[in-house]
């Protein structure tokens, strides 16, 4: 199969009714066999049977938060890329091809807000909490990417399927990218308008979550730093007296 379109869900009947028949009308004319994958993190509204009646395939998430069912998808899945979006419709299927253009030339294809002409479209508060977040985690751990919280991603699923994630709520996306990252993955970045949600209410609470993004953050700085004294100093000659030589090729 090539592509899983993964969804992480929870009370999202209303937002999916709609998403869901846009994401194949995006797909259907590129003529490459895909599924898409709900993951249900216990909703108490339709979402279940939206989700099927819409041709979905659905799975009941096992680990809490955004990053358990994040971790889920990637062991369900069945495609040689992972598409992955948000459930509430702020990302817009019509962006979908675009992202799918450049699979063979990059290992994650992001859907970013904040390269030149992406754009955000929503409470005004959230997006400056999101311009600091991606610039503590970009400026900390020395990434050059500019939207490292974008949920609108386009993965080769077996490069995700190598990695540890240890992350439990939305903070599994930095995380993602940095360990990508420091594989020497090649990254991409395409401008994406962010709209805010259809329906319902969002489950992220970026200001609660802060310990959870603090936490990974001073983790992924540990690797970083462990990985810079692990690496061995380039071997070099001295002569008798003490004068550095050229080192050896």
């Amino acid at each position: 199969m090539e592509l899983t379109v993964l969804l992480p869900a929870r009370d999202e009947e209303e937002s999916l009714r709609e998403l869901l028949p846009g994401i194949r009308a995006a797909l259907e004319p590129l003529e490459a066999e895909f599924e898409i994958l709900v993951v249900d993190g216990g909703s108490r509204d339709g979402t279940v049977s939206a989700s099927r009646a819409a041709g979905a395939r659905v799975v009941v998430q096992k680990e809490p938060g955004y990053g358990g069912a994040f971790r889920e998808g990637i062991r369900e899945a069945r495609g040689r890329y992972l598409l992955v979006l948000d459930a509430d419709g702020s990302h817009d299927p019509a962006d979908i091809p675009r992202l799918l253009e450049l699979r063979e030339k990059a290992e994650v294809v992001i859907g970013s807000r904040y390269v030149p002409g992406g754009r955000y479209r929503g409470p005004a508060f959230r997006h400056l909490l999101s311009r600091i977040l991606n610039a503590v985690f970009r400026h900390a751990l020395g990434l050059p990417f500019r939207d490292l919280s974008s949920g609108f991603r386009l993965y080769r699923t077996r490069a995700l399927k190598e990695l540890d994630l240890r992350s439990e709520k939305f903070d599994v996306l930095e995380e993602a990218l940095f360990l990508l990252h420091r594989r020497g993955a090649t990254i991409l970045e395409i401008p994406v308008v962010y709209h805010e949600r259809k329906a319902g209410k969002s489950k992220a609470r970026l200001m609660s979550f802060a310990p959870a993004y603090l936490k990974t953050l001073l983790r992924l700085r540990k690797l970083e730093g462990e990985e810079k004294q692990e690496s061995p100093p380039p071997h070099q000659t001295y002569t008798l007296r003490g004068r550095q030589e050229s080192p050896e090729p």
